[in-house]
């Protein structure tokens, strides 16, 4: 009898590069489009905030409907669910002698992938395929943590060391975070407009 056949790998297994931390775990982000390109955190966050909004209004107010005269002025209504945001900041630190660890990166090699991660793939290219006329879908998670795919919807990078050559040392990055099903790109092509010959 032949071996049972392995289960296939899941699209969000943690990432398979040089920088992949062993033992703890560590608070990852990689695209779900180029699953090669990731950061491991150097660092694990202080806290990690996911936020999930549950929109309710007043009746006919979302809809644009009118208000019946006998609502309550407590009376609510469910205008639908909306996607969980996610925000984390990250740390990343070249200075410490502990930064040498062999899972560590640079710190702006770091900070370069997580703004790939948040750029448009192929810009300037309006014949490119659609996905790549957008920003990556990522995945992100940390340890236990239900796999959060996602788009980047936020980057703030925050230099707080430089070495004499003015290398970045330091580097906090505040990401925040929209989880994401299916993505696209808007069409944003228009149909040429017609032109007209006056006939004289």
């Amino acid at each position: 009898m032949s071996p049972a056949a392995k289960p296939p790998k899941s699209p969000y297994a943690p990432i398979d590069m040089p920088a992949k931390p062993s033992g703890k775990a560590k608070f990852w982000i990689q695209s779900h489009d180029k699953p090669a390109l990731g950061v491991v955190a150097q660092y694990n966050p202080k806290e990690l905030t996911i936020t999930r909004e549950v929109p309710w209004s007043p009746p006919g107010e979302a809809g644009g409907g009118g208000s019946s005269t006998s609502a309550s002025a407590l009376d609510l209504e469910f205008t639908g669910a909306k996607a969980r945001s996610l925000s984390v900041e990250l740390f990343f630190d070249g200075f410490e002698e502990q930064a040498a660890a062999p899972y560590t990166l640079p710190v702006m090699a770091s900070i370069k992938i997580l703004e790939e991660l948040s750029s448009v793939q192929m810009p300037g290219k309006p014949t490119a395929p659609e996905e790549k006329r957008r920003p990556h879908k990522c995945i992100a998670t940390w340890g236990p943590l239900e796999a959060f795919p996602c788009v980047i919807t936020s980057i703030e990078t925050k230099y707080t060391m430089f070495d004499t050559d003015g290398t970045p040392l330091r580097a906090t990055c505040t990401l925040k975070l929209l989880e994401a099903g299916k993505v696209s790109t808007k069409d944003t092509t228009t149909a040429a407009p017609a032109t007209t010959t006056d006939k004289k």
